[in-house]
């Protein structure tokens, strides 16, 4: 028996997953033992977070999308912000 000859359940559904490829968690998810997380600073996930945004936010481009475009988004990020409990989305300085 395969993993490919396995139904979408069980081994199958692993399978599948191992087969679209293993992801690594980016720079705010900290795997590190201890010894290296004092060693590296003991940055909180909130620390690890913000880094990450202000590493982003300065190598930012701003968009060529349409203005209605973009304003959809924003609207889009707005209702799913508000489902996931946040009155407001960040505001970008600058």
């Amino acid at each position: 028996m395969t993993v490919s000859s396995v139904g979408e359940d069980g081994a199958g559904a692993a399978g599948a997953r191992l087969r679209r490829g293993i992801t690594l968690p980016g720079a705010v998810i900290d795997r590190a033992n201890r010894a290296r997380w004092l060693k590296d600073g003991q940055l909180t996930l909130w620390e690890r977070a913000a880094r990450e945004v202000e590493q982003l936010m300065s190598g930012y481009t701003p968009s060529r999308l349409p203005e209605d475009t973009k304003a959809e988004l924003t609207r889009l990020m707005q209702r799913e912000g508000r489902r996931h409990g946040m009155e407001r989305l960040p505001v970008r300085e600058g």
